[in-house]
């Protein structure tokens, strides 16, 4: 019988502050969310413009570029939600575009 011993085991790396990789950007009113999320370049300009509008929301190093990295559902909510990867970091960021009117 093995004796279990703390300091043997590997330390596990902290997890980060939930939705830490999530951005929430506002929607404005008249805006189809569903469209806007379906409608890979209308997303694109529209996710430029926030960038510019509101860059205290994103990365410092976004401005360096982002890529799209696919579609996540979100179950409890019923939407989807794009997903992109900015060059900086490499690593993926949930970008939750929901409004009030939404949840």
């Amino acid at each position: 019988m093995t004796t279990w011993r703390p300091e043997v085991m590997a330390k596990r790396k902290q997890r980060g502050t939930a939705g830490d990789k999530t951005i929430c950007l506002p929607i404005a009113e008249g805006i189809d969310y569903a469209a806007l999320v379906a409608d890979r370049s209308a997303y694109r300009q529209y996710l430029d413009e926030q960038i510019e509008q509101h860059p205290e929301l994103f990365p410092v190093n976004i401005q360096q570029g982002y890529r799209f990295h696919g579609l996540v559902r979100s179950l409890r909510q019923q939407l989807e939600t794009r997903r992109i990867i900015y060059r900086a970091a490499m690593r993926p960021i949930s970008c939750a575009l929901i409004s009030s009117r939404h949840i």
